[in-house]
């Protein structure tokens, strides 16, 4: 059965919705998470990571990626990595100070996007799509997760994740930082050389 261009552009504006649902879908897991029991807790994890998968595909594939889109994505990353962090933290699964280390990536993009509301410099943050880093820390902090969910002794393990993870939290806050002083350099760059125009 060949597919018309009618039947491909239908399919194409329902997927449009598809990775803001599934983003959405991460906030209402992070919820869950804090009042789930251990077995349904691994499943939610589960869940998170697919969606995540799903929907970073989805957006891919289609060419369904956008600024808006990106941000939510990431605000649901967030969202559900920082809830099952501190749900952790809370249960005595993990200590505070651990906490803090893997929040390095995070804590480093929110100031920055606390720098660029302030400074006006949002065309600045606009420019930080997902990097490689991103994606490799996110993927191991889902792994970590489902360690911790599934066999809470496995101490070497758990550590051992947690190091890497940690690891990989600070090269990605590195790699943002450094993307958003570029983007800054980059759009500072026209106003200069309008300056040399204007007083020659």
């Amino acid at each position: 059965m060949v597919m018309g261009v009618n039947d491909r552009g239908s399919i194409r504006r329902w997927f449009i919705i598809v990775p803001s649902v599934l983003s959405v879908g991460r906030l209402v897991l992070a919820a869950w998470f804090v009042w789930a029991s251990p077995a349904v807790a691994v499943w939610l994890i589960v869940a998170a990571a697919a969606s995540d998968f799903i929907d970073g595909y989805i957006a891919r594939r289609f060419n369904l990626t956008s600024w808006i889109g990106g941000l939510l994505d990431a605000i649901a990353d967030k969202a559900f990595a920082l809830t099952v962090l501190v749900t952790f933290a809370w249960r005595q699964e993990l200590a505070w100070w651990q906490v803090a280390l893997l929040l390095s990536r995070d804590a480093v993009v929110a100031s920055i996007a606390a720098y660029a509301a302030a400074t006006a410099q949002w065309h600045a943050f606009k420019k930080m799509p997902s990097r490689p880093f991103g994606k490799v820390t996110t993927a191991v902090l889902f792994l970590f997760f489902l360690v911790i969910a599934l066999w809470p002794t496995m101490q070497p393990l758990i550590l051992t994740l947690w190091a890497l993870a940690v690891i990989l939290s600070a090269l990605a806050a590195g790699d943002y930082a450094r993307q958003f002083w570029c983007a800054l350099v980059e759009s500072r760059e026209p106003r200069r050389h309008e300056g040399h125009e204007g007083r020659q």
